[in-house]
């Protein structure tokens, strides 16, 4: 480091350096510094820097006072002379210190790259090191050795470790900490390099502790449903072990016991690690290890539609509920064009939502797809999803399960659930974010936020959020995509020619739900949604002919008033209206409820009436048919049958009952024989009016898909 301040022979000097630093002209320098050397003037003394002698050194005290006046005092530019002095021996010591650094580095560097072909072929001949493991070895011994070598060339220990840090040697744990460096050379002297990195286990002791007994044990535990860990399954094969070791075979050959780093080494080569993540982590082993089924895009629109549900990331207010509910939104999606053809916003992913979606699909142009994709969820076992994807598939237009716990048989769908997420629904106050099970930091949203949020903004209502949910899907719907073109213009612009088109008439039909159902007490009661609802059969005829037996249920969950019923072979019975049930208290009753009550009493009167005239109406007919007005009277069942006991044996029979008794039979009087009426009997049955046949009677058509068109009679 040059010094713009020299002492020569007890004088300081300076160059010009010094003096245009403090604010003087170089070129007022120059001349004067000329001047002298010519004798013009005395000041200004200057001679030539015996190391350069381009360089001129200016005697300070020659300098005129007035210049002088500007540079710092003798003191302090002799205090600036002892700092350079100081700096430049700090500079030189790091120089010298990096030119041993860069030695060692070269040296180290070609035992990394060249020397360790050497020691490779000795730890190859260890059979429970993998290839990896081979080379990492090998380097590092030459690593070591070379390391060696230069120590006994004087070189600091710790310059070597600052070094060695810089290579990196896969599966080999290395000694960033010095002292423990230091122990490890010294090891390395007095036991040699090979017999230190193996810790010991040079020969076949490493393989004999894995052998096959062993290995099978840690494979047992490894696959053990509970996820034991790795301590624990060492504990577990040890205790294997002490009880082989007690057998006669095991007294002959015992085993070693083996550590918690053996499992974890074991575990970690790739053969065992892929194999036992099938039983350990089903999901990763799909995700990194099963490889992908490649599949082609659909070529048209409408060639395949993609379904699935999931809970949205928001909660809302149920304000008929009075409490905070968390919707399911269940999509259907396009895989030509990726738009969203259907959706539907419910409390939980039932039969409901799904039908819900579905229909809205069809509803958008009139067209079903060629094919549905939907997993197997239990809303498809429903009776109501059964008769759909009957209907949809005698009009060609099939339903596919995915592939249970296969995700990838719906991934479009299921990739545009995570951008329908975290794209659209984040932008909205109140965002869940991604989910407990998500890795990624920005898709977890502190607790602290949400309650901020809810508190100024306060918890949506239901309405507000299916509102919300609906604008966020058309927003994608009409968003452009990297072709420029969105899902909406794509969906509009493809070709459809394996879609199947459906009339208005036959998209009501397909979506009616239905069920079976056992009509009890003269009505059809059914469960919709965890409420009950109860239809009451329009005349006694029906009532009477269908209590006891199973009719199919037709209905519309949005609007519940109405159901129409058939019979299990399609046949139309009709059209039933809802019962409501008036209050039970008289505090809460209306008039209508109390006119309800009356017409329900006066209607349960009439059932019965009509019932004792059903069955009056068919003995009169019997009678009327036999021509006899005794038809209604029940014969004495003694008087009926007596003819049946006129034989020896029978006689014989009750002989020995009446000597057992001591009872002569034949002194006791038999029973008068009379005739016993039938609660029939009735006087007036000439006059009875046959209501059921002098029912006034109407024609009504229902088209039914698939079927011709039924006329029936009500």
């Amino acid at each position: 480091m040059f010094s713009n301040i020299h002492i020569v022979d007890h004088e300081l000097w300076v160059t010009k350096d010094l003096l245009t630093d403090h604010g003087i002209s170089e070129n007022y320098i120059k001349k004067c510094l000329c001047h002298y050397r010519k004798g013009i003037i005395k000041t200004w003394n200057n001679i030539e820097y015996s190391q350069d002698h381009r360089i001129k050194l200016i005697q300070l005290t020659s300098i005129p006072y007035t210049t002088r006046i500007k540079l710092p005092s003798e003191d302090q530019l002799k205090n600036q002379i002892l700092l350079d002095s100081i700096v430049s021996k700090e500079t030189e010591k790091k120089a010298k210190t990096n030119q041993i650094l860069h030695e060692i580095e070269v040296e180290l560097n070609r035992a990394f790259n060249n020397d360790y072909l050497e020691y490779v072929p000795e730890y190859h001949k260890e059979s429970s090191l993998d290839d990896e493991t081979v080379f990492s070895y090998g380097k590092l011994h030459a690593i070591i050795y070379a390391i060696l070598n230069l120590r006994n060339q004087s070189k600091k220990l710790k310059d070597l470790h600052k070094v060695y840090l810089q290579f990196d040697l896969p599966g080999i744990n290395r000694l960033s900490n010095y002292k423990s460096f230091s122990r490890k050379l010294a090891d390395c002297r007095k036991n040699g390099i090979k017999a230190t990195i193996l810790h010991g286990r040079q020969g076949n002791t490493y393989p004999y502790k894995l052998n096959g007994f062993v290995t099978g044990k840690i494979e047992q535990y490894l696959c053990d449903p509970k996820q034991l860990p790795n301590g624990l399954i060492k504990d577990y094969v040890n205790r294997d072990i002490t009880n082989y070791n007690k057998t006669d075979a095991g007294l002959e050959n015992p085993f070693s016991f083996i550590s918690e780093p053996t499992v974890s080494q074991y575990y970690r080569r790739p053969e065992v690690k892929n194999t036992i993540m099938l039983h350990r982590n089903k999901e990763l082993f799909d995700k990194h290890v099963q490889p992908s089924s490649r599949r082609k895009t659909a070529i048209y629109a409408g060639d395949t539609y993609q379904m699935d549900g999931t809970k949205i990331q928001f909660v809302s207010w149920d304000a008929i509920k009075k409490k905070v509910e968390r919707l399911s939104i269940f999509a259907v999606k396009d895989v030509k064009s990726g738009r969203i053809v259907g959706f539907d916003l419910a409390q939980s992913e039932d039969k409901y939502n799904v039908l819900g979606a579905m229909e809205m699909a069809v509803k958008t142009n009139g067209l079903a797809p060629f094919e549905w994709v939907y997993d197997n969820a239990s809303a498809s076992k429903t009776e109501e999803f059964k008769n759909l994807k009957l209907g949809l598939e005698l009009n060609g237009s099939r339903i596919r399960h995915a592939k249970v716990g296969n995700s990838q048989d719906k991934s479009q769908l299921e990739r545009w659930f995570r951008t329908y997420q975290n794209k659209y629904q984040r932008l909205i106050p109140g965002f869940l974010g991604g989910g407990i099970k998500t890795k990624v930091d920005t898709e977890r949203i502190d607790s602290g936020f949400l309650e901020k949020v809810r508190k100024t903004n306060g918890i949506p209502s239901t309405e507000q959020l299916q509102k919300t949910m609906a604008v966020l899907i058309s927003i994608f719907n009409a968003t452009p995509g990297k072709n420029g073109k969105s899902p909406d213009q794509l969906f509009a612009e493809c070709s459809k020619p394996n879609t199947k088109e459906l009339r208005p008439e036959q998209i009501a039909f397909l979506f009616w739900h239905s069920k079976t159902i056992k009509v009890r007490n003269m009505e059809i009661e059914t469960e919709i949604r965890k409420q009950k609802y109860y239809y009451d059969l329009s005349y006694h005829e029906k009532r009477f002919e269908l209590t006891g037996s199973k009719v199919k249920v037709y209905y519309d969950h949005r609007e519940l008033s109405i159901i129409h019923v058939f019979d299990l072979k399609d046949n139309y019975i009709g059209e039933f209206k809802q019962k409501v049930a008036p209050y039970l208290s008289a505090a809460n009753q209306t008039e209508k409820d109390i006119n309800q009550i009356i017409k329900s009493a006066a209607h349960h009167k009439s059932i019965k009436t009509a019932a004792n005239k059903r069955l009056k109406r068919v003995a009169v007919k019997a009678a009327n048919e036999a021509g006899d007005d005794n038809f209604y009277r029940t014969i004495n069942p003694l008087a009926a049958s007596k003819e049946l006991v006129n034989n020896a044996e029978s006689q014989a029979f009750i002989e020995m009952y009446s000597d057992m008794k001591g009872i002569d039979f034949s002194q006791v009087d038999d029973i008068p024989e009379v005739f016993q009426d039938n609660p029939l009997t009735n006087p007036d049955f000439g006059n009875v009016i046959n209501e059921f046949d002098n029912l006034n009677t109407k024609e009504a058509t229902l088209e039914v898909v698939g079927k011709s068109a039924i006329n029936v009679t009500t």
